[in-house]
């Protein structure tokens, strides 16, 4: 059963004592990253395809590279 009013409910407790107008410009910002992040992710997998690749792969690659550097540099 669909219930606005506890959106509206769990809203309000999880910005607790932050205006509402605040918490509406946190949240909006969140909402536009997300949307920035997907756009991103989508143009960079179509800009990868011709070489077989995914965005995930690629960023995959660079952490594990980094993990590995960072640790040649601890030993």
């Amino acid at each position: 059963m669909f219930r606005p009013w506890s959106r509206y409910k769990n809203a309000n407790t999880l910005r607790g004592k932050m205006d509402a107008d605040d918490f509406r410009d946190y949240i909006l910002g969140f909402i536009f990253y997300k949307y920035l992040s997907r756009k991103m992710k989508l143009y960079a997998n179509t800009v990868l395809q011709p070489d077989n690749l995914t965005f995930l792969e690629n960023v995959q690659g660079i952490i594990q590279f980094s993990t590995i550097k960072k640790r040649k540099n601890t030993t």
